[in-house]
């Protein structure tokens, strides 16, 4: 399994084969305070091989700040 795309957006659909995203690349969030909701949705292309495509998979992200937190 290989990402070939991932992007955090604000809208992100599957239509007939293709992706449509909108307001892709969302690099910052600001928030008065943390935690909180971010309210985006994250876009992924993966490409597999045709034996794994109907393997249930589990994919977890997370986000964090340039330090780490």
């Amino acid at each position: 399994m290989k990402v070939c795309v991932a992007a955090i957006c604000d809208f992100a659909q599957v239509r007939e084969g293709l992706v449509s995203v909108i307001s892709a690349g969302v690099d910052r969030v600001w928030r008065p305070q943390y935690p909180a909701s971010m309210g985006a949705m994250l876009a992924l292309i993966i490409e597999t091989a045709p034996g794994e495509a109907k393997i249930p998979r589990e994919i977890r992200f997370r986000v964090e700040t340039a330090d780490g937190d």
